[in-house]
């Protein structure tokens, strides 16, 4: 017994020793590839500022309510560890998500062998969206860590019949949810994994309720913050929008609860009988999960708007979904196989398996019809890749039972050859792609890593410690900038200039306005598009506003980002000049134009200087709508006697 214990033990290394070299390509690759995209320079912002006591803040304002903590949590323990160095930063999440493949071949190995939780980790490890796609880190792929540490404790925890690994296992769900809350999906998976197996009852209380004290604090907070609740972040879904539906549910699924349970009273012996029995605890598991999956595709498809790309359907998988998931036309096959394993060899771990596999199937949908990006991906295409390998593994060890005379094993193993040959061949194609591939050196993120450091330096040697810097730039560079504070290390407060919203109904909205601000300052006036089902709604910068903006805050340096795909920060730029009271002191731009960056400015409030009147710009689909708004043009000219600089 004792040397069996040692030999499965040696095994078990020697499988996570394989795994690891596997890691190693994609590693090589990350160091020669990592870019920070806007997402993951505002969680490293948040991760910093967290870090730093400031708390879960950005910009000097509370963090984005429809993303938890959790991701900055992480960010900030691995800066405790290694400190606020972004190379170090990013090496550390990147090997946080190496758990991803780690534990999925602890689950897969228990699904259907170590032969088969090896492949399935080396697939998600060559193939997984985690270590082709450019983005240094992302919040699918820290997420999927942590839910799959959830998913490995909860097999543990049934299997062992574990209070404490219950618990554990709904701390980690919890803090799964936290981090991005589409994982919310799995939250059926303990109760269905306690029908499948048909023992770990008890192990439900202290699971759900290690879920609810992590999630409920954020889920409170935000709700006194926004007024509502958001449960599943892809298309921003909130709870509040479906009240009538939940007290519709609530109140048949009461009454649900009371028929059961005069039922069970009633035939409590035969009930007994039939749910000792492993079939019936099956179709039971089932239809719940698949009610599950129904009601969460409802929710994530009312509260999604295909508003990612202007692409066709089409157009958005060809471009946007396949060129990053490789193995791609083999998912059928491995979807296949998965429901002939379910329908030829059930038991309680396949179906485990299976129904975490089943319940992604929500994000899927969302992701490719509704045009988000292939990261979304990162959940479900793990354990597609897991059944795939578990495929592989059934073929070679089924290949000595094979009677190749017989028909049906001839089309078996040659079928099992093709897809064997395949994944070889992509595997070594990938290999090679890992050695030799090497990003864009013109590609934004890359300029603005390497000018957002030489800005943040500049910053710390010549504006004392302590003192607030404005931060100033378009939509779509908003969190692009975040990587400058980052930089600085906490030296300074960083805060925002944003825009003033403005909602023109009639000559009073101006008044109103121009009581606040000076609007002969104002010099750029724009519709603001991206608010749905709100006309009239404009955005609008001048002199007087971001003067009184760095006033308030005792600030006397901001930093401009230029973007090159939107004209509006080049306009704000010359603007600023022109007004004579911002003084250019120090940029940085790269020399190439072939980016959508072009570069910061860091400019010097003059206080003794007055500004100087500058005609507005605005273009002429902006000025038409105004104008409708107003249902006055002359109100224009008596609200802003500087002018209009009309552009088509």
């Amino acid at each position: 017994m004792l040397e069996n214990r040692h030999s499965n033990l040696f095994g078990r290394l020697v499988d996570l020793l394989v795994i690891a070299l596997f890691s190693l390509l994609p590693l090589y690759w990350f160091t020669r590839n990592w870019m920070i995209y806007p997402d993951g320079n505002r969680y490293l912002l948040e991760g910093l500022n967290l870090s730093g006591g400031k708390g879960y803040e950005l910009f000097g304002a509370p963090a984005y309510p429809l993303r938890g903590p959790g991701m900055a949590i992480v960010i900030a323990s691995i800066i405790k560890v290694v400190g606020a160095d972004l190379d170090r930063v990013m090496w550390g999440m990147r090997l946080f998500c190496l758990v991803v493949p780690f534990a999925l071949y602890f689950i897969v190995s228990k699904v259907s062998g170590r032969l088969a939780g090896v492949l399935a980790a080396v697939m998600v490890t060559f193939f997984g969206l985690q270590s082709v796609l450019t983005m240094g880190f992302t919040v699918d792929s820290v997420m999927m860590a942590i839910y799959l540490l959830s998913l490995l404790s909860l097999l543990w925890a049934v299997d062992r019949d574990s209070l404490p690994l219950g618990f554990l296992a709904g701390l980690l769900l919890g803090f799964s949810i936290i981090t991005k809350e589409t994982s919310i999906v799995g939250l059926p998976i303990a109760l269905l994994a306690v029908l499948f197996f048909g023992k770990g009852l008890y192990t439900l209380i202290p699971y759900y309720l290690g879920a609810v004290i992590v999630a409920t604090p954020w889920w409170v907070w935000v709700y006194q913050n926004t007024g509502q609740i958001y449960l599943v972040s892809t298309g921003q879904v909130a709870i509040t929008q479906f009240i009538p539906e939940l007290i519709a549910l609530g109140c048949l699924s009461l009454l649900a609860i009371v028929i059961a349970l005069l039922l069970i009273y009633r035939y409590r012996t035969l009930i007994l009988q039939k749910i000792s029995s492993y079939k019936t605890r099956r179709i039971i598991a089932w239809v719940i999960a698949i009610a599950w999956v129904g009601v969460i595709t409802y929710m994530l498809s009312s509260g999604a708007v295909y508003s990612y790309k202007n692409l066709t359907l089409a157009e958005h998988i060809r471009e946007d979904i396949i060129p990053f998931t490789r193995l791609w036309y083999l998912y059928p096959v491995s979807l296949l196989y998965v429901l002939w394993r379910l329908l030829v060899r059930p038991n309680p771990n396949w179906d485990y398996f299976s129904v975490v596999l089943v319940t992604w199937l929500p994000a899927v949908i969302v992701t490719v019809f509704f045009g988000f990006a292939a990261r979304q991906l990162i959940a479900p295409q793990v354990f597609i890749l897991g059944a795939l390998g578990c495929l592989i593994a059934d073929f070679i060890c089924s290949l000595p039972r094979l009677k190749i005379a017989r028909f049906t094993s001839k089309l078996l193993w040659a079928l099992g050859s093709v897809i064997f040959l395949i994944v070889l061949a992509s595997g070594v194609a990938q290999a090679l792609e890992f050695v030799t591939e090497h990003r864009p050196e013109v590609a934004a993120p890359v300029y603005v890593h390497t000018y957002s450091q030489q800005v943040a330096k500049w910053i710390r040697q010549n504006v004392p410690n302590g003192q607030t810097v404005m931060l100033m730039t378009d939509r779509g560079g908003n969190y692009y900038i975040a990587e400058v504070p980052f930089h600085d290390a906490l030296h300074h407060d960083w805060r925002m200039v944003d825009p003033v919203d403005l909602q023109v109904s009639s000559a009073s909205s101006l008044r109103n306005l121009c009581e606040r601000f000076d609007c002969s300052s104002v010099f750029w006036i724009e519709e603001n598009t991206t608010t749905r089902n709100i006309a009239c709604d404009f955005r609008l910068i001048g002199t007087d506003m971001v003067s009184k903006r760095m006033q308030e805050l005792h600030s006397t340096y901001l930093v401009l980002m230029i973007q090159n795909e939107t004209r509006n920060t080049a306009i704000w730029y010359r603007k600023l000049l022109e007004s004579r009271k911002f003084q250019e002191i120090y940029s940085v731009s790269p020399k190439s134009s072939d980016t959508s960056f072009a570069g910061f400015r860091v400019f010097r409030i003059i206080d003794s200087v007055s500004f100087k009147r500058q005609p507005i710009y605005m273009t002429s689909s902006s000025l038409t709508s105004l104008n409708r708004c107003l249902g006055d043009p002359s109100v224009i000219e008596r609200f802003f006697p500087q002018g209009v600089e009309e552009m088509k």
